[in-house]
């Protein structure tokens, strides 16, 4: 899945635009104009994309990338976004490859 991301600032969630699907709805938008429903969504977001992008990455041995931990800034949304990504993409980071060679039939 291909997909384009610009970072966001201390004021407005980062932009997400994907081949498959388009963007989220609260991409770009200040926390003020979310609703629940869009400030619950980016937050599930945070969790799943963030993850799924750091095992990618670890899966296919590439560093950690910087410019990925930082898509949301630290002091938007009181720094909840930004700490569920950092922690949701580095965990992979943590696991161990797996090697398809050793295990059993």
């Amino acid at each position: 899945m291909g997909f384009h991301a610009t970072a966001g600032t201390a004021t407005t969630a980062p932009a997400f635009f994907y081949n498959s699907c388009g963007q989220p709805s609260w991409c770009g938008k200040r926390t003020n104009e979310m609703d629940a429903v869009e400030m619950e969504a980016m937050l599930t977001f945070c969790s799943d994309e963030g993850w799924r992008l750091g095992y990618n990455d670890q899966q296919s041995g590439r560093p950690i990338d910087q410019g990925v931990l930082d898509l949301f800034q630290s002091d938007f949304a009181d720094g909840t976004p930004h700490r569920l990504w950092r922690e949701s993409y580095l965990e992979p980071f943590s696991l161990q490859p797996i090697d398809a060679t050793h295990c059993e039939s």
